[in-house]
């Protein structure tokens, strides 16, 4: 499994050693003069754009770990939230919000707000209830989600990424965690809601979705960051002005100690129905968080092409037999479609997946639109056995077939803005066999 030439991994992975890194994230062809944790960002093309002269490896390397460094060094001294005894002390700042709830759920509630200093009244509040969540993902808000929010929104980047939500301001008051952030036009459209309530998507609209996430996925990782819930449901589609926007930054993590300059390996995850977008290894071992997030594209791309989860995370099959399965039952899947997603769903050896950058080349986002498009993948919701046909309630009727899961078993639920974790939400058709 091991390369001879790289540290034994414990917990953690040496990506810098003389330059090189394990062999996680990494293929047998990629030029080793790269850096592990960077081999797998490139810089931005346009869909149909051929890509720009690079520079040599060894010029990127050092650009990239200077910008990775001086990142982690400023998101390492951002202030989480702010510590207030109540609600008072961020009126007396300026901030406020009204007592009529947009959403109300288990894990947290949605309020207009505005801002008095700014007179800015397009504003939200989410008030996050932490005694509601267990003990880890408690851990992870307060560590890792509420200082890389604050980060991505006053980070001064000409590249920041427009997916991203903007914060104007962070409180905590006790066990709870009050976002100030800009107001989304639609909560509920979402990748998941449109496909259940069939409408259209057309292939340029698909591959502007998707490539917007790797973009987003280049930015956080080149800053030691991992989203880890890219998902239909997380994917907020928006109005033509406020554009589409990524929500669940919940069980985001920052993944590298600049101290040791190692990647930190996550604990290994508990087999749920909510994380069907994660690679096979999260439920076997610890596991690498970049390598979860381009497995998330796969899976988001997938889905919206068949209106299936392809992977049935509680399961007994592995994820390689549940993927061959896939394919055969789908024949129609158009090649360049099929072609991609299956360099990202090799299940058992995350080495040899396709990287970001590999993935941002794909053929997928060069050719003509009217190249990829047939009469099987024109619109997304043509088909009689898509999203939203099965009631959510019907949930207790007899599986289908665990490797052919019908993604309309999900019950239609809001998806807010940062924490998509409305745990009983998730209603998937599946058997555990």
């Amino acid at each position: 499994m091991e390369r001879s030439d790289e540290k034994k991994r414990v917990g953690t992975i040496d990506v810098l050693n003389q330059s090189k890194g394990p062999s996680k994230n990494r293929n047998a062809n990629d030029d080793d003069d790269d850096c592990e944790l960077f081999k797998s960002l490139k810089t931005d093309i346009s869909v149909g754009k051929v890509q720009p002269p690079q520079p040599s490896p060894s010029i990127r390397e050092e650009e990239n770990q200077s910008i990775l460094f001086d990142e982690l060094r400023k998101l390492d001294q951002t202030q989480s939230s702010i510590q207030c005894l109540d609600e008072e002390n961020f009126s007396r700042k300026g901030f406020l919000l009204t007592r009529s709830p947009i959403v109300v759920n288990k894990y947290c509630s949605i309020y207009p707000a505005y801002q008095t200093i700014s007179n800015d009244k397009n504003l939200v509040c989410k008030v996050i209830v932490l005694r509601h969540y267990d003990l880890r993902a408690r851990q992870n808000i307060l560590n890792n989600s509420i200082k890389i929010l604050r980060y991505l929104s006053t980070s001064q980047s000409d590249t920041k990424p427009s997916l991203l939500l903007k914060i104007i301001e962070i409180f905590q008051i006790d066990s709870k965690i009050y976002l100030f952030m800009e107001k989304i036009s639609n909560l509920n459209d979402n990748v998941l809601n449109r496909i259940q309530n069939h409408q259209k998507i057309n292939q340029n609209q698909a591959r502007e979705w998707l490539r917007s996430l790797c973009d987003l996925c280049y930015y956080l990782h080149r800053r030691g960051i991992a989203h880890r819930s890219i998902k239909m449901e997380n994917f907020i589609v928006g109005t033509e002005r406020d554009g589409p926007k990524l929500t669940g930054w919940s069980r985001a993590v920052i993944f590298f100690d600049l101290e040791n300059r190692k990647i930190l390996l996550q604990d290994k995850e508990r087999k749920s129905t909510e994380l069907y977008h994660m690679p096979p290894e999260c439920f076997e071992q610890s596991y690498n968080p970049i390598d979860a997030d381009i497995w998330s594209l796969g899976v988001f791309l997938i889905a919206i092409h068949t209106r299936r989860y392809v992977f049935n995370v509680k399961s007994k099959i592995d994820f390689d037999t549940q993927w061959k399965s896939f394919v055969q039952k789908h024949r129609k899947i158009h090649p360049i479609v099929l072609d991609l997603v299956s360099r990202i769903f090799i299940g058992h050896d995350p080495t040899k997946r396709i990287t970001l950058n590999q993935l941002i080349s794909h053929e997928y986002f060069t050719i003509k639109e009217l190249e990829i498009t047939n009469e099987m993948l024109e619109t997304i919701s043509s088909k009689t056995d898509d999203i939203g046909e099965q009631n959510a309630t019907s949930s207790s009727s007899s599986a289908s077939d665990s490797r052919d899961q019908k993604v309309d078993g999900i019950q239609s639920r809001n998806i807010q803005s940062e924490d998509d974790d409305d745990r009983s939400s998730i209603d998937l058709e599946m058997n555990d066999e």
